[in-house]
């Protein structure tokens, strides 16, 4: 039996470029998979691009630089959907909230930079050959799933526990080191667009360097979104269960584990991968690669 690759990367846009990877090396097909998505968070967010997705070089240093400096966390599968790799996109989360519709993803004046997203076929500029029509469905470790042919199994630690319910904003807690000039202008502009667009931004001087704080606050107020272990155990035994009653055999396996943002509850993060893993191996032959060491093996930087 072939083994089935299976990937960890350290934080989620980065299965944009594994899934370019898989195609490139020939691993999966490059158009009409299955995408199961297996996270506390949808990821589908519209992202706008310096570069576009149509004229984006099919070599793995424009696939790496476009992944590490363009994508995000939040907005990388619309940019696979545009891209034409899945046909059905099936989003297992906890809620009970069911929602069966196609998305019509595609981008502003076909340019392939800006994109969006639609269920509504008749809205303006969505009848063009830049479309790219998907199935969208929520699922519960309870549901059947419809198509188990050509799935990508998409899965991030967190959606075993999740730690940043309650963070503002997007950036999280982040220090971000200015010029004077910029520090000058932030506090004494009433309408600086961090203040208006982001907010909890505050200043910083320490031996005359100077900082803008983004969420820079003290207190931390628990997740009710992070679990006890013995539910975290639950969880992966009911999603094992879940793989097994649809009979679902996975091209390719990618495995987040949203560490640095934070996603992931840090004190969870091992003992969650470790035992999902011990589920996934028990459960297929699998080839193990890391985001890390297929940079390093390909000589790609970004």
């Amino acid at each position: 039996m072939t083994n089935i690759p299976l990937f960890i990367v350290e934080e989620h846009h980065e299965a944009f470029f594994i899934w370019n990877y898989a195609g490139f090396k020939g691993l999966i097909p490059t158009t009409g998979n299955t995408l199961l998505h297996v996270d506390q968070h949808a990821d589908m967010g519209l992202p706008r691009f310096h570069t576009s997705l149509k004229t984006l070089p099919a070599q793995l240093s424009a696939l790496a630089q476009f992944t590490y400096n363009q994508l995000c966390i939040g907005n990388f599968i619309p940019a696979a959907i545009y891209q034409g790799w899945f046909k059905e996109f099936y989003w297992l989360q906890h809620n009970k909230i069911k929602i069966s519709q196609t998305l019509h993803v595609y981008s502003y004046h076909e340019t392939g930079q800006t994109l969006l997203m639609t269920t509504n076929l008749h809205q303006a500029g969505v009848f063009t050959s830049d479309r790219k029509s998907v199935l969208y469905e929520l699922k519960t470790v309870n549901d059947p799933l419809p198509n188990k042919d050509g799935v990508v199994l998409d899965i991030d630690l967190d959606y075993f526990s999740c730690d940043k319910q309650y963070q503002t904003g997007n950036l999280g807690h982040t220090r971000i080191e200015i010029s004077k000039e910029e520090y000058d202008q932030f506090i004494t502009d009433r309408y600086h667009p961090l203040r208006i667009n982001v907010g909890g931004v505050t200043t910083h001087v320490e031996q005359g360097r100077y900082y803008l704080l983004v969420n820079a606050f003290s207190e931390v107020i628990p997740s009710t979104l992070k679990v006890m272990p013995t539910q975290i155990l639950e969880r992966i035994e009911q999603f094992g269960k879940f793989l097994q009653d649809n009979h679902i055999r996975p091209l390719l396996i990618d495995l987040c584990r949203s560490q640095f943002s934070g996603f992931t509850p840090a004190d969870q993060r091992e003992f969650i991968e470790k035992h999902l893993l011990a589920l996934l191996t028990g459960l297929y032959p699998c080839e193990t690669s890391y985001i890390g060491d297929i940079l390093d093996k390909e000589k790609l930087t970004v």
